[in-house]
């Protein structure tokens, strides 16, 4: 679902008590999964290694870590 908060790109209901905010929209991604903002793609698995390495597992469905994993990179 698009954000239509400034800054923000994407968020996500987990539940009915949780609002979850992710992603930037100021910076690219490896693909959004969703098809929105294409334009920001990179394909770049060099970035995508380090981003993995600076940014490490998520596993807490409750995280905009988690969400920015599955969807943008």
């Amino acid at each position: 679902m698009k954000d239509s908060t400034a800054g923000r790109r994407f968020l996500t209901r987990e539940g009915k008590r949780r609002l979850i905010h992710f992603g930037a929209n100021r910076y690219g991604q490896y693909r959004a999964k969703l098809g929105a903002s294409a334009s920001l793609d990179h394909y770049d698995e060099q970035r995508r290694r380090s981003y993995y390495a600076r940014h490490g597992p998520a596993s807490d469905r409750n995280t905009a870590k988690y969400w920015a994993h599955r969807i943008l990179w």
